[in-house]
């Protein structure tokens, strides 16, 4: 691969209305529309139909997290509302958080800081399993205008089950209405079960479990990785040069079982369709972790890191010699599982090594997420993107579907 060293974000925009934007999910899941592209060719269709369109097995690789109730707001003494957004762990990784009691802190984004000074605990209360639960925040300062808080809760639940208590659902910045209670169900996949994202993995959000057993009565199979979405998934590129973007880091979690699973796919030529942009990022990251592997670049025992460009340095190498290795890696090891965080950015000029499909929403004009499809199929995303806006798609996390495959694999 060749190392990317300019892009121009302004050629990656378009114009989308407002009414474009979907601020709620359509009534069922599996109704939404879905446009496919292939070889160059466009076509209409919904997404429950997805079962037809396939002519051989393909593997589905999804991503199993889950939303976490990650928006909590306080009153202070003097009645101004004022709004936690949790991002991630100070410290510790998020499902071990997850399982502590008593306290956890979070980086977070504070709404309304000006009203809030560093020291003053903010409280609220709740009645709970025949328990009256007392929150408290308190606010730290971990940097010049970089925020944590940590908070203390009066009982032996743990700060899954307070956070999923006390907060509300993160919808994103753009839709602009309030988190009700029916997001939180369908802000979250059928399948979702590990719990650690403060953003869904939204193009999981259209499958049914009907649909879904309809999928491996037809012959195709699915795995489960986790990928903890973070709030810099909606961090605009602001550099004009979207070589300048820093990334941000996710964490991954892909079993041995999975990664035989992908094995065997790889081995059978049988595609590998990603459900979502999280789960792309996650296998294209398991083939950089292989050739890790082979080269014993690994910093850490057992937990790998892969910068924002070093697969772009990597060249000839075979996607199932790099998931052997992993294979091999995990058995040698002893291990469940390969963890590890990535910084991984897909733009124009990766080479896709893991993925033959990609289901995906409709993202935002100058995004990360938008520079990801023009990487998979080329400058034809304007023609994809054009089509979707003259007829009638709606757009971003509660939007319609494109079924997308990249030209050089199929």
């Amino acid at each position: 691969m060749k190392l990317i060293q300019e892009i121009s974000i302004n050629e990656y925009n378009y114009e989308l209305p407002n009414e474009r934007i979907a601020i709620s999910p359509l009534p069922k899941r599996d109704e939404s529309k879905l446009l496919v592209y292939k070889n160059g060719l466009i076509s209409d269709n919904i997404f429950k139909d997805l079962v037809q369109l396939f002519e051989s097995p393909v593997l589905f690789v999804r991503n199993n997290t889950r939303v976490i109730q990650a928006r909590l707001q306080f009153l202070t003494k003097s009645g101004n509302v004022i709004e936690l957004f949790l991002l991630e762990p100070l410290n510790n990784p998020i499902e071990a958080v997850l399982h502590q009691c008593e306290e956890a802190t979070f980086r977070c984004m504070v709404g309304n800081k000006k009203k809030w000074t560093v020291g003053e605990i903010l409280e609220q209360t709740r009645e709970f399993d025949s328990t009256h639960i007392l929150l408290q925040a308190n606010l730290i300062e971990i940097a010049a205008n970089e925020y944590a808080v940590r908070l203390n809760w009066n009982s032996p639940h743990d700060a899954s089950q307070i956070i999923n208590l006390f907060g509300l659902t993160p919808l994103p910045p753009y839709i602009k209405r309030k988190a009700d209670e029916s997001d939180k169900e369908s802000y979250q996949t059928v399948y979702s079960h590990i719990e650690g994202s403060v953003a869904a993995p939204t193009a999981g959000l259209h499958f049914t479990q009907d649909l879904i057993d309809a999928l491996v009565q037809k012959g195709h199979q699915f795995c489960d990785i986790t990928l903890h979405v973070g709030a810099g998934t909606f961090k605009p590129v602001q550099s004009d040069n979207a070589a300048e973007h820093q990334m941000h880091g996710e964490e991954i979690h892909i079993s041995a079982k999975v990664v035989n699973q992908i094995y065997e796919a790889v081995m059978n030529k049988i595609p590998i369709v990603a459900i979502g942009t999280t789960s792309m990022r996650s296998l294209e990251t398991l083939f950089g972790w292989g050739i890790q592997i082979q080269y014993q670049k690994i910093n850490k025992p057992h937990y790998f890191f892969l910068s924002q460009w070093e697969v772009y340095s990597y060249n000839n190498y075979e996607r199932a010699d790099s998931i052997l290795a992993v294979m091999n890696y995990i058995k040698d090891c002893e291990l469940n599982q390969i963890s590890g965080r990535t910084h991984l950015m897909i733009v124009p000029g990766h080479e896709f090594e893991m993925c033959d499909g990609l289901i995906t929403n409709f993202h935002q004009p100058k995004s990360t997420l938008l520079l990801l499809v023009s990487a998979f199929i080329g400058n034809d995303w304007k023609k994809v993107y054009d089509h979707a806006l003259q007829n009638g798609y709606r757009f971003l996390s509660y939007g319609d579907a494109s079924l997308l495959w990249n030209n050089t694999t199929v």
